[in-house]
């Protein structure tokens, strides 16, 4: 048994070989990114890719674009605005706002680099027509908090393919006026096939086009209040859902990057996964130019 050991330990370390692999060197490219929003300026992040083996930190200055680079916007195939560099690196804003119903095309050029376009049109916004609630109430030792399922119902517009985000914060009134606290939500509804993206609820129209739809959300955010009564209803807080219309590669981008920070089987499991390509919209170069259109509603708690 010893020996039967000793030689499979043998066997295993005769078979290691260390390689020596070289890795190629790759074209760097212009990294933008920007969401375009109605009646709002553009702003964009310009960066550039690089190799691994320059060991530069992500979101490093290194990467930044300097102001060598021309940033042009146009609309409707008209030149719109040159964007300029803003006071932190890396950034490009504009003057003039956009609207819905326009198309827009921004365009990158650096004399380091190869020119990169990408294009965007702000969606139509839906709306949430109508809210409502049931309450959970949780007592666990000294801490007293209820959790909301909120059933939200939305107006889709029909013959068209729309895709949404929905996020939320509250606002308490013993806090600091107009100072919200991001609010986490989730949706369990298979047949919605909704993705759960940094706290906010991703989804298409494909099921309900042109109809009205109830999709549920629940917070697990806590509501905290004075009072040892957990069923008093003096809760002095507000929660304002924003619902999001987002262009197609604006979602295909979202979807695209849970998965590559998640793993499909987990984080844990991401080393035996097979790798998730991020979805880009930019043309020679790498990166995501989005549009968001989106209305709220707010609700006492």
């Amino acid at each position: 048994m010893t020996l039967g050991f000793i030689t499979g330990i043998i066997f295993l370390s005769a078979c290691e070989k260390l390689l020596d692999y070289e890795i190629p060197d790759i074209e760097e490219r212009i990294v933008m990114h920007g969401i375009l929003k109605p009646d709002s300026a553009i702003m964009i992040k310009l960066s550039h890719s690089t190799s691994i083996k320059n060991k530069i930190e992500y979101d490093s200055d290194e990467l930044k674009l300097d102001d060598k680079a021309t940033v042009k916007v146009f609309e409707n195939g008209e030149l719109f605005e040159v964007l300029h560099q803003e006071s932190t690196p890396g950034v490009f804003g504009g003057t003039k706002t956009v609207s819905y119903g326009n198309d827009y095309k921004i365009e990158v050029s650096h004399p380091d680099y190869e020119t990169a376009t990408s294009e965007a049109r702000i969606p139509k916004a839906s709306e949430i027509i109508a809210i409502d609630t049931v309450t959970e109430f949780i007592n666990e030792g000294s801490d007293s908090w209820r959790e909301k399922l909120f059933t939200l119902k939305i107006k889709d517009i029909a013959d068209q393919k729309n895709y949404y985000s929905i996020s939320s914060f509250v606002t308490y009134q013993n806090d600091i006026p107009g100072y919200p606290e991001n609010g986490y939500i989730y949706s369990y509804q298979p047949e919605l096939d909704a993705r759960m993206v940094k706290g906010s609820v991703v989804f298409s129209d494909a099921i309900f086009d042109g109809k009205e739809f109830d999709v549920k959300v629940s917070s697990p955010f806590y509501f905290y209040y004075e009072g040892n009564d957990v069923g008093s209803e003096d809760f002095n807080a507000s929660v304002t859902f924003i619902l999001s219309s987002i262009s197609e590669d604006y979602y295909k981008y979202l979807l695209s990057s849970a998965s590559y920070r998640d793993g499909d089987f987990g984080s844990d499991m991401r080393i035996f996964s097979e790798a998730t390509q991020i979805y880009t919209n930019v043309n020679n170069g790498l990166g995501i130019v989005g549009a968001i259109n989106f209305s709220t509603i707010n609700f006492e708690l």
